[in-house]
């Protein structure tokens, strides 16, 4: 399913982290030991959007019954590779009021490989 909130991802102020592919141990002495993962963790892409009361209830109605609470997957295109992607929902939403009607709406995307 393709991404259906009110504002793309691409509008917005993004984070990105790019995955620690290092997996470490601690030994009982000296230093520990570092190796890559064999797996490593999805890329997550941080999003904060300024929207009004229409905007985020749409894109709540979104979230809540079309994703069915972030569960779901969707396609979009990536933001930095401009190529479409499946993304999930790996946090839940944060809103912040930002003044006369405007909500801050933050939240982190996993992209899925």
């Amino acid at each position: 399913m393709a991404w259906g909130g009110p504002i793309p991802i691409n509008q917005g102020f993004p984070t990105y982290e790019v995955p620690d592919r290092a997996h470490r141990s601690q030994t009982d002495s000296g230093p520990g030991k570092s190796r890559p993962r064999p797996d490593p963790p999805n890329e997550r892409y941080g999003l904060t959007q300024l929207h009004d009361a229409t905007q985020y209830a749409a894109l709540l109605n979104y979230y809540t019954n079309t994703l069915e609470h972030g569960t779901q997957t969707f396609t979009e295109t990536h933001p930095i590779y401009h190529t479409t992607r499946t993304f999930r929902f790996a946090s839940g939403l944060t809103l912040q009021h930002a003044g006369a009607n405007y909500w801050q709406v933050s939240f982190v995307l996993e992209v899925l490989p």
